[in-house]
Parts: structure tokens; sequence; C-alpha cells
């Protein structure tokens, strides 16, 4: 919601804002893989060799666990199609958004 505020407001801080957190989510990324490698450097593999136990490789299990991962994602798709049909989506799609 508040990117949505921000974007209808000024792209340009959108677009620093969006661009900042990425490149903040990627050096995290990149702590958690170097903290991850430093640990299997050292010996410890307790959590790699143990991390699949209790699970199953069944292929329906995986293929409805991604399709209930695309589920969640569907909602953007329909929200095309709404702003193609709202009159001025940039001033009643953040009013919808925020109320």
């Amino acid at each position: 919601v508040f990117l949505g505020i921000l974007s209808s407001r000024s792209v340009k801080a959108s677009v620093w804002l969006q661009s900042g957190l990425t490149v903040f989510k990627i050096v995290v990324i990149c702590v958690i893989v170097g903290l991850a490698m430093y640990s299997l450097g050292e010996g410890e593999s307790g959590s790699v060799t143990e991390s699949f136990r209790d699970t199953t490789s069944s292929i329906g299990k995986i293929g409805l666990a991604f399709y209930q991962s695309l589920w969640a994602y569907d909602g953007w798709n329909g929200l095309n199609y709404v702003a193609e049909e709202i009159p001025n989506p940039g001033r009643h799609l953040p009013r919808a958004i925020t109320w």
C-alpha cells in the first residue's frame, strides 16, 4: 500500500525506494549464502544432511505445491485487467487500494 501511494505521488521517489530495497535484499541474500558457505567450510554440515528427513518425493504433492504458489500470484494478473477498465486508474486505483 505504501509503495502504491508513494508511486502515485512521485515516481522518482518510488524508483529510488524500490531500487534501494532491491540492493538491500541482494546484500542480505549474499550475506546468508556467505555465512552458510563459511559454516560448511568449518565442517558444520548437520543441518544439510538432516534437511530432507521425513519428506516425500511424490510428484502429485510437488505439483500441488507449484499450483498453490502460482495461485498466490494470480491476483496481479487480474489487477491488470481491472486497471484497463477503470476510466482514470492513476486516480482511482490508489484510492481503491487505501480504502
